[in-house]
């Protein structure tokens, strides 16, 4: 969206703006949106040492949410979540 409204006003471009906007709200509006709330700050904050030391901040982010609906994490990097306990699929091998 901050591209979509610098396109607008860097670029003297409104049409451009708004048709970006109304693809992005379409696009996105196809797909279940998580919030991130305080549940999820709950799991996020109860990692242990070991954990927040093996794993980025945003991969743990995600694996609280994952953890918290009980999603599956479907990554090529399965092993910067395998740490976390969340339960992670690589979608890069074969079935």
């Amino acid at each position: 969206m901050r591209g979509a409204f610098k396109l607008r006003d860097q670029k003297n471009n409104p049409s451009g703006c708004y048709k970006l906007v109304a693809w992005i709200v379409r696009e996105y509006g196809k797909y279940q949106i998580l919030t991130y709330d305080h549940e999820d700050i709950r799991i996020f904050e109860a990692f242990p040492p070991a954990i927040r030391r093996a794993a980025s901040p945003q991969d743990r982010r995600i694996a609280a949410t994952g953890i918290r609906h009980r999603y599956v994490i479907v990554t090529k990097n399965t092993s910067d979540f395998v740490v976390t306990g969340v339960c992670c699929e690589d979608w890069t091998l074969p079935t």
